[in-house]
């Protein structure tokens, strides 16, 4: 079996028109393939991912005794990354984000609810065609309505 050329001696001397002849010219000795050094080192961020977003309007809800259950529907949600939907609740309010479903980010958001839940206990729950989210109320009231009164 022949031994193989070195292909950086053959491309060196070509002279200029080497692949390799800007290392001698940037005052580099010779070429060191098997021991490559880190010549610099820039923290580069990563630009923002810019989709769409839309505020989810439509869903159903259900109240319960110590529970209110809102009803999103969204076609095929089951098989969409689970770590890309977040929920996120105070005493008084929740927030919920389905990130890069179809390209596009959705949100719906309640700032201020009718009464108090208990964010530690409420939770979504994502089934094949659709996200269930539990509130679990903090006592035992009738709502009638998700949000509070807007008072003047």
């Amino acid at each position: 079996m022949a031994e193989e050329p070195d292909k950086v001696s053959d491309s060196l001397e070509k002279g200029n028109k080497s692949y390799y002849y800007w290392s001698q010219n940037l005052g580099h000795d010779q070429i060191n393939l098997q021991n490559p050094q880190l010549l610099n080192k820039e923290v580069v961020q990563e630009k923002p991912v810019l989709r769409p977003q839309v505020n989810i309007e439509k869903y159903a809800w259900l109240e319960e005794k110590s529970v209110v259950k809102i009803y999103i529907e969204l076609p095929d949600i089951g098989t969409h990354d689970k770590e890309k939907i977040v929920s996120n609740f105070t005493e008084e309010s929740f927030e919920f984000h389905i990130y890069d479903y179809k390209g596009t980010d959705y949100h719906l958001g309640l700032p201020k609810l009718y009464d108090k839940i208990r964010p530690q206990e409420s939770k979504h729950r994502v089934l094949a065609q659709k996200v269930i989210l539990t509130l679990q109320k903090n006592r035992e009231k009738t709502w009638g309505v998700l949000r509070a009164p807007v008072r003047a």
